[in-house]
């Protein structure tokens, strides 16, 4: 075994670290070899501070330390490893953000000051009316007029050439009685997402449970960020909610009303019990933006996001250019498949093999084309 003093005199002669406390990893050196996870604790912070010798901090842990047991040992150097690994990424990445934020901030400023001036001049500097009045468009007209577009096409078959983009052909089920009944559900629902988004907002200004918004707009990277941890937290929430509906009461006395329509459309789209709408549909959107205190131009971005990709979703065509329905329609015509959005907990729960083995599988893609990736009327 290498001498104690041998040790200690590497870390006195190591390069920027003469700071360190060498009486402390002296008695380091004596510490019985069970007893070694303080020594971790103090390699992960000398790393900390002076992340430029992790060889030489690498080498004394695995080789001045060989009284250790030597899985302790491997495990030791695994940990060291991977701490300094994630350390260098999160340091690279931190360096791209600021160049990136570097570059685009004035573009930044350039919408931060138009959004500003907008609100001044239409709202009187009212960024919380604003945030209402725009989120009541997005959730009713935009809905409405997107939705009906895709409808009238369903009831009309016309214009010829868009059906061959229709994922479950001959299999249109709307008829003046379902839509009837289809409009006032939505139309409840509606009311009701709204108001949870009143509520909402209500909270986030007395400041009870919910953390005030960001004033600034984000930059580039603090964006992105965002943007990912909505559509994670969504992924999540949406995946086990809509899945637990799925079961036994909650599926023949809540859930089943929204898989009335086999053959989707999108005015189907928040067609469900208002129980389900507020927990499944509502919920998941509307907790990212408030966890991360998303400016509120952000939070509409994402509301309109959200609206179109669920009218999409339900639309029952699968057009060029455009994000693929096939995942959520497949679910609609099996039902106890695919519960997801991104299909990443789906993959992991083993709740898409039915659809991985399907044909439809395939046509699961964008594509760029004016021809569809398969022909939908053979696989019917």
């Amino acid at each position: 075994m290498v001498p104690i003093s041998s040790c200690i005199e590497r870390l006195r002669t190591l390069d920027r670290v003469e700071r360190i406390d060498c009486g402390r990893f002296e008695r380091l050196l004596s510490l019985d070899r069970f007893q070694f996870r303080q020594f971790q604790i103090d390699l992960h912070q000398n790393l900390r501070l002076y992340p430029h010798n992790h060889h030489a901090f690498l080498a004394i842990a695995v080789k001045d330390f060989r009284f250790l047991h030597p899985f302790a040992c491997v495990i030791n150097y695994i940990y060291i490893r991977g701490l300094h690994f994630g350390q260098t990424i999160a340091y690279k990445m931190e360096t791209i953000n600021l160049t990136i934020d570097n570059i685009t901030e004035p573009y930044r400023l350039a919408v931060e000051n138009h959004y500003e001036s907008f609100i001044l001049h239409r709202f009187n500097g009212d960024h919380k009316f604003a945030n209402s009045l725009i989120g009541l468009f997005i959730t009713i007209p935009v809905y409405w007029i997107v939705g009906t577009a895709y409808t009238f096409i369903d009831i009309y078959q016309w214009p010829k050439f868009i059906l061959k983009y229709k994922i479950q052909m001959d299999k249109s089920q709307v008829n003046g009685k379902d839509l009837r009944r289809l409009v006032k559900q939505v139309l409840f629902n509606q009311i009701l997402g709204i108001s949870l988004g009143v509520s909402f907002q209500w909270l986030q200004v007395n400041h009870i449970l919910i953390p005030q918004s960001s004033t600034r707009i984000p930059t580039i990277s603090r964006f992105i960020t965002e943007w990912i941890s909505f559509i994670l937290i969504r992924e999540v929430l949406f995946y086990y909610t809509h899945r637990l509906c799925h079961h036994g009461y909650l599926y023949r006395h809540i859930h089943k009303r929204h898989h009335e329509w086999q053959t989707p459309i999108a005015l189907a789209a928040i067609y469900c019990h208002p129980i389900e709408h507020a927990i499944v549909n509502t919920f998941p959107v509307l907790i990212g933006p408030y966890l991360m205190q998303s400016h509120l131009l952000v939070s509409n971005l994402w509301l309109l996001y959200t609206v179109l990709l669920t009218l999409n979703d339900h639309c029952g065509y699968h057009f060029p250019w455009s994000l693929s329905p096939v995942f959520h329609d497949f679910h609609h015509l099996k039902f106890n498949v695919n519960y997801g959005i991104l299909g990443i907990l789906d993959w992991l729960h083993g709740t898409d093999k039915i659809f991985r083995k399907s044909k439809y599988f395939q046509n699961h893609r964008i594509y760029f084309g004016l021809t569809p990736p398969s022909d939908y009327s053979k696989m019917n």
